[in-house]
C-alpha cells in the first residue's frame, strides 16, 4: 500500500530478552499511472481533452510534428489535431515513480460540402441544389418551396429570394452546415465591357460583356447584326472587319426576366502606304538624301534617330553616311494607323576596287554603251580622265565626272583599237582614288 513506513528490528534470545533496534524509515509511492482512455475517433475540427490522474511531471510527445497539443507538459491538455495522430505520455512523480500510456487519436474527415455560395434564377425558375459529391445524407432548412428537405439534390423554387441551410453527413457521421442564397431577380443587367472603339485594318477587336444578373439556368447572348463577328451567340465574339464604321447591339436574356441590350461603335481605319525607296551604296562621309513617299495623308517618323539624320519628321533627310545603317520610316495617318518601311545606307571604302570604267564600248548611235565613262561609288569628282591610243597619242581627256569619251578624235571616228586610259579622282570622303587599265573600241 502507498504510504509512509517506520519499520522496528526486533531480537528474542532464548531466556525471552528482547532487544528493538529502529531500521530506516520506507515510502512506498503511488505509481502514476497516466490512465487514457482507449484509442478514439473524432470529426474534424473538434479537440479532444486528456486529464491525468495521478503524476507530478508529464511529458506529451507524438508521431508527428507538430503535435498540435495545448501544452506537452501538462497535467491537462488538449488535442487539435487535423488528422490522426499517436500521442505518447509519461507521468513521473516527485518520488521518482514513472508510468508510460499511449492513445491513437483517429480524426474523421468533414464531408466535402459544396452547396455554392449563392445562385440568381428568375421568377418561375426550379433550381436544383446539392450538398455536394461525397455527402451521404443532407437535410435543408427552412423547409418552404423546396421538394424535400432530407436528400442530397433537392429541387427549390421560391417566389423571392431566399436563404436555405443545408447540412452534409457523411458515413461516420461528421457533419457541417453552409448557407446557400437563392436570389430572385426580375431583369437582366448586363453592361460591354468595350467603349467605342478604333481599329486599323486588318486587326481585331474583342465584344466582351459583363453580366451582373442574370439566370444561372439559361443565360444567352444575340449580337446584332452578325456582320464581320465569328459568332453572333457568344458572350465574346471578335470583330473583323473591312475599312468602315458599324454598330453592335448584344441582347443579353433569361428566359424568365426582362432581358437587358446595349451597344458599341466600332470604326475600323485605313492602313496608310509607305515606301523608303531603293537601298544605297556611298563612301564614308558621303552626304545623301534618303526619301519616304506615300499616296496618303500621313506624318512621317524616321528611326534611328541619330545625329545622322538631318531631320526625323520630315519627308526627305539627308544622311551623313559614316557606318552602313538601316533607318526605318513609319508613315502615321489622322486615324493613327501606321505603314512601316526601311532602306539601308550601305558604307564602303573609296578605293580603285569602287571605281569602274568598261572594258569595252560601242560608240555606233545606237545609243547603248556609245560613251565611254569614269564611274565610281562616292567618286564626287575627276581630276582627269585621259584615253591613249597604242602610240601614246592622248585621244581624249576631260576633267568633268559627267563627260566621256564618244569614240571621236579629231573630229573623226577613232579607229577600232584597244586603248589605255587613266583616271584620278576625289570621293566624297576627301580621299583621292587612281586607276588605269585597257579599253577596247568596237563599233
Amino acid at each position: 500500500m502507498p504510504g509512509t513506513y517506520y519499520p522496528i528490528y526486533t531480537l528474542t534470545d532464548s531466556v525471552g530478552c528482547v532487544v528493538s533496534y529502529p531500521v530506516d524509515t520506507i515510502v512506498v509511492g503511488l505509481i502514476p499511472y497516466p490512465g487514457l482512455p482507449t484509442d478514439t475517433t473524432v470529426c474534424k475540427g473538434n479537440y479532444v481533452p486528456f486529464n491525468l490522474p495521478y503524476g507530478d511531471y508529464f511529458v506529451w510527445t507524438a508521431n508527428q510534428s507538430p503535435n498540435y497539443l495545448s501544452c506537452d507538459s501538462c497535467k491537462n491538455t488538449l488535442s487539435t489535431a487535423p488528422d490522426t495522430i499517436v500521442y505518447y505520455v509519461t507521468a513521473t512523480t516527485n518520488i521518482g515513480c514513472v508510468a508510460s500510456d499511449t492513445i491513437t487519436v483517429n480524426v474523421d474527415p468533414l464531408p466535402p460540402i459544396q452547396p455554392g455560395p449563392f445562385y440568381r434564377i428568375c421568377p418561375g425558375d426550379t433550381l436544383q441544389l446539392t450538398a455536394g459529391a461525397g455527402v451521404n445524407n443532407a437535410f435543408w432548412t427552412p423547409n418552404i418551396f423546396i421538394n424535400d428537405t432530407t436528400i442530397v439534390n433537392p429541387l427549390v423554387f421560391p417566389p423571392d429570394t431566399q436563404f436555405y441551410r443545408v447540412t452534409g453527413y457523411n458515413q461516420t457521421g461528421c457533419s457541417i452546415s453552409k448557407l446557400v442564397r437563392v436570389y430572385v431577380i426580375k431583369n437582366v443587367d448586363a453592361d460591354l465591357l468595350i467603349s467605342d472603339s478604333l481599329v486599323c485594318e486588318g486587326g481585331e477587336i474583342v465584344l466582351d460583356v459583363n453580366v451582373y444578373e442574370a439566370s444561372v439556368l439559361d443565360t444567352s447572348f444575340l449580337w446584332i447584326p452578325s456582320t464581320y463577328l465569328d459568332a453572333d451567340n457568344i458572350e465574346d465574339p471578335t470583330v473583323s472587319a473591312p475599312f468602315g464604321s458599324y454598330t453592335y447591339t448584344v441582347i443579353v436574356s433569361s428566359t424568365n426576366c426582362v432581358p437587358d441590350t446595349d451597344n458599341v461603335n466600332i470604326t475600323i481605319a485605313p492602313i496608310p502606304s509607305v515606301e523608303a525607296g531603293d537601298d544605297q551604296t556611298v563612301t564614308d562621309g558621303t552626304v545623301v538624301q534618303i526619301y519616304a513617299s506615300s499616296p496618303n495623308d500621313v506624318t512621317y517618323s524616321w528611326l534611328p534617330s541619330t545625329n545622322n539624320l538631318s531631320c526625323v519628321d520630315c519627308r526627305r533627310p539627308f544622311v551623313t553616311a559614316q557606318t552602313t545603317e538601316t533607318y526605318y520610316v513609319a508613315a502615321t495617318n489622322q486615324w493613327g494607323c501606321f505603314d512601316v518601311d526601311s532602306v539601308t545606307v550601305r558604307v564602303v571604302k573609296c578605293d580603285p576596287s569602287m571605281v569602274f570604267v568598261p572594258n569595252s564600248f560601242t560608240p555606233n548611235g545606237d545609243g547603248l554603251n556609245d560613251v565611254l565613262y569614269v564611274r565610281g561609288i562616292g567618286l564626287r569628282k575627276l581630276e582627269y580622265f585621259r584615253v591613249f591610243d597604242r602610240w601614246g597619242q592622248m585621244v581624249y581627256q576631260t576633267q568633268n565626272i559627267n563627260e566621256g569619251w564618244d569614240g571621236v578624235f579629231n573630229g573623226k571616228a577613232a579607229d577600232i583599237a584597244t586603248y589605255v586610259y587613266t583616271a584620278k579622282g576625289e570621293c566624297s570622303s576627301g580621299n583621292t582614288v587612281e586607276v588605269s587599265g585597257n579599253v577596247t573600241l568596237v563599233r
